[in-house]
């Protein structure tokens, strides 16, 4: 397979002075620095994680509302 006729990304880089990216695409037509590579969801980014740290600060709001109220009563 000759590397010279694999598609191209074309993306507009600002670095190539407006000019299309030269890199090699990937299966949705863009190269792995503008969108071709789709990252795994891991870690902090996973939909519990990001559920956990929803309720959390959904839960600090509260304890901070009812803390308020708390000092307002004891005034």
């Amino acid at each position: 397979m000759d590397f010279k006729k694999l598609p191209r990304c074309g993306a507009r880089a600002k670095s190539n002075f407006g000019l299309p990216c030269r890199h090699v695409a990937l299966k949705n037509g863009r190269c792995h620095y503008h969108g071709g590579k789709v990252p795994v969801k891991n870690g902090r980014y996973t939909k519990l994680a990001r559920m956990e740290r929803t309720e959390q600060r959904r839960l600090i709001t509260t304890m901070r509302n009812t803390s308020l109220s708390l000092e307002e009563l004891v005034k």
